[in-house]
């Protein structure tokens, strides 16, 4: 079999199957938190701003 390169350490993890990682999921939010079920920014950290009760807002000014 030919080799890519000369370096057997290379060669060697060139043969390794991948592992797999992933990130770790952030935890879910309780129940009695405001922004639970939000579809907004999903995964992402709050930042203190309620985008479901702004979109109601804009959309009954529209």
């Amino acid at each position: 079999m030919a080799l890519f390169s000369n370096r057997p350490g290379l060669e060697r993890m060139m043969k390794q199957k991948p592992d797999g990682r992933r990130e770790p999921e952030p935890p879910a939010l309780p129940s009695d938190h405001p922004c639970y079920g939000c579809a907004y920014g999903m995964g992402r950290r709050c930042i203190g701003v309620c985008y479901k009760e702004l979109l109601a807002e804009r959309r009954k000014h529209a």
